[in-house]
């Protein structure tokens, strides 16, 4: 589906109000992607606002260490959709990404799966805009924790890591902090 943890979200799109304080709750995350994160989440905001997203004021967040703007997921989600299609994009749902087509390092489309069959599409880009691996057992244990059928998944299942399974086949590096996840508690069901 499209939109995927997205479309199941309060749709704030925050982070620590200044990078000491994401280095000091995180202290094992990537030192430049949380700089990253922190010094442009302004410019991107902006940038969704011009794509026609509709964004609320900027607000203190998270008992004041996060700052963060309010925005309307389905509205977001189908400016962008429609924006993609606009420039050209070509957006697959319900198709499986089996691997990216690979020649000399260079990315020439995609590989996936239709049912029992596997098909080549070529591309002069591919963006892998993927929600993650929460709906991958082996991936979970892998990096997150040892037995994932205790872990109850809060998001959308059909995020498995084919986007990340690719990537990393295609020689693209895993990021640190794999281990950790934000996550609210709640009751069991």
């Amino acid at each position: 589906e499209l939109g995927g943890n997205t479309a199941l979200s309060g749709g704030m799109i925050w982070t620590f109000a200044e990078y000491e304080k994401a280095r000091a709750a995180i202290p094992d995350g990537d030192p430049v992607l949380q700089w990253l994160v922190c010094d442009t989440i302004d410019e991107a905001r902006t940038w969704l606002a011009s794509q026609g997203a509709i964004l609320g004021p900027d607000q203190v967040c998270h008992e004041g260490i996060g700052r963060g703007r309010q925005m309307q997921p389905p509205q977001a989600i189908a400016v962008l959709a429609d924006r993609f299609a606009a420039l050209g994009g070509d957006l697959r749902l319900e198709t499986a990404l089996d691997s990216l087509i690979v020649r000399n390092g260079d990315i020439h489309g995609v590989r996936v799966a239709r049912g029992d069959r596997i098909e080549d599409e070529p591309a002069r880009a591919v963006v892998l805009a993927t929600g993650g691996f929460q709906g991958n057992p082996e991936l979970l244990s892998r990096y997150v924790i040892r037995d994932p059928d205790n872990l109850f998944l809060r998001s959308n299942p059909w995020s498995t890591g084919d986007g990340f399974l690719a990537a990393t086949q295609a020689g693209a590096s895993a990021s640190r902090g794999l281990d950790n996840f934000y996550g609210h508690a709640l009751a069991a069901p």
